[in-house]
């Protein structure tokens, strides 16, 4: 049975795969192979959480801070949608860490479906 943290957590994962690489390229930018790699890395996280495998949220997590501080630090947040690919790589964060704790009390006890 999955929780709502987890799908939510994949749900974020998809949308961030989807906003990832049209965000990245902006006129001038040699930076869309890097997004087209982030949205490949998405959609695989994406999978293992929904196999609530718990790395799986922790790669999130990860993924999602470092796409938030590069979002931050390189662009500066000058071009148009970097506020929104913050905003959801935060949420991913929250769910991730929900999704990871419920996973792991499920695997802990055992009762794994």
């Amino acid at each position: 049975m999955r929780s709502l943290a987890v799908e939510g957590t994949v749900g974020f994962l998809v949308v961030s795969a989807i906003i990832s690489a049209p965000l990245t390229y902006y006129p001038g930018s040699q930076f869309l192979l890097v997004g087209i790699l982030f949205a490949v890395t998405y959609a695989v996280i994406a999978y293992v959480c929904w196999k609530q495998i718990p790395a799986g949220f922790i790669a999130a997590i990860i993924l999602a801070l470092f796409a938030a501080a590069s979002a931050v630090g390189i662009s500066g947040l000058r071009y148009a949608g970097d506020e929104l690919l913050v905003v959801v790589q935060l949420l991913i964060v929250f769910f991730s860490y929900r999704g990871y704790r419920e996973v792991r009390r499920v695997h802990r006890s055992g009762r794994n479906q």
